[in-house]
Order: structure tokens, then sequence, then C-alpha cells
């Protein structure tokens, strides 16, 4: 959430400082997870490298259909996000010539929405798969029909209630869906299957701005 507005006072030092204090801040963050972070002692021995992939398979086996829709529903709720808002900051710096901390912060607001929702779904489900299944879909619907009507309005501030509509409909979809991946697998399996699915969850924040900005060089936006 305050990732905007922090890149935007960051930026008004110089357009190159925010390359150097992001990996400023990871390497602190990598010495407090290195040296304050307690490794709890394992009670059996690691499995070895090829029994592990034998049993990551076997999950993949028996539950590929939860995990690759998990998978493409968290990488496409992201992709949209990210994608709209690279699209709001163009759309807020050409149209009302908003810059720096007062876009970072306007930016931030849809995604306030979105880590709000997060944290009250994610208190909300528990164990209740059913629940989850349903917080899903109706979060995908959300997403898409905030998209649809975004067209229609010429406000300012019924687009950033839309876009915030679609930050709440990412915020019900993401905790249901990191619960069921980690639920599908044990414990010894968990860190493979949660790494895949962050991985290409990510490929869909990578990939949104740069085809909302191939959208609007097209015309479609």
């Amino acid at each position: 959430m305050t990732s905007p507005i922090l890149g935007a006072v960051v930026g008004l030092i110089a357009w190159w400082a925010i390359f150097f204090f992001f990996p400023i801040v990871i390497a602190f963050v990598i010495l407090a997870v290195w040296f304050l972070t307690k490794e709890p002692e394992a009670k059996k021995e690691p499995k070895k490298v090829k029994e592990y992939i034998g049993s990551i398979k076997k999950i993949f086996k028996k539950k590929s259909p939860l995990l690759l829709s998990s998978f493409f529903a968290g990488s496409a709720a992201l992709l949209i996000l990210f994608g709209v808002l690279f699209y709001l900051s163009d759309f807020l710096e050409k149209r009302y010539g908003l810059d720096g901390v007062i876009k970072g912060a306007a930016l931030a607001i849809p995604v306030l929405f979105m880590s709000t929702t997060s944290y009250l779904t994610g208190a909300l489900i528990k164990k209740k798969i059913n629940l989850m299944k349903w917080l899903v879909v109706i979060g995908h619907v959300i997403i898409g029909a905030s998209l649809v009507t975004l067209p229609l309005f010429n406000n300012v501030y019924a687009f950033f209630a839309g876009i915030s509509t679609a930050g709440v409909g990412t915020g019900l979809v993401l905790p249901c869906l990191n619960t069921l991946i980690t639920g599908s697998a044990e414990k010894d399996e968990r860190g493979l299957v949660t790494s895949l699915y962050g991985s290409v969850r990510f490929l869909g924040v990578a990939a949104g701005p740069p085809l909302f900005g191939w959208l609007v060089g097209i015309g479609l936006m």
C-alpha cells in the first residue's frame, strides 16, 4: 500500500534513486531474516531431491485441476489490478496533471482497498473450503464488473470507485487461493507448490503494465 507513495517520494530525489533505494531495503530484510529468524529443529531427515520431486508430481496428478485453476486465477487477478494501476498512473498524469507524491497517494487507494479486504477475508475464511471457492468466483465477478463499468464514467471519482472495487475483488480472491494451495500439499511438499504459485502469480504482475500499455497504444483503452 505504501509503495506508490514511497516510490514517488524517492523519485523526487532523482529518477534513478529508486533503483538504489529498494535494493538497500531488501538487503536489510535479508540480514534480518538471516540473523533474527530461528529455524526449527528438523524432527526427521529431509527428503532427497528425487523423492521431493516425486511427491510434487503425485500432488499435481491428484489435484491438478485445483492447482492449475488457482494458479491462473491468482495470476489473472494481479495482472488486471496492476495493469489498471499502470493505466491509472498514465491517466492521472495526462488528464489531471497529477505527479509525484500526490499521484502516488492516489495510486495507493486501490491497493489500500485490496489489502484491507485481504486482511478481513483471511480472518473470515479459516478452513471453510466451500466459502473460499465461492469468494474466488465472487471476487473475479466483481473485478470483471468493475472493469466493464469503467468506460461508462468520465468522472474521476467514479473511476476511482471502479478501480477500488476491483481492488476489493482482488482482496477476496488472493487469501482464498493462498489457503487452497497451501492446503493442497503436506508440510514437506508445501514449499515448492507455494513457490510455483508465487512465481506464476507475479508473472501476472509483470505482464499487466506492458499488456495494458499495448492496449492503450492500439486504442482499445
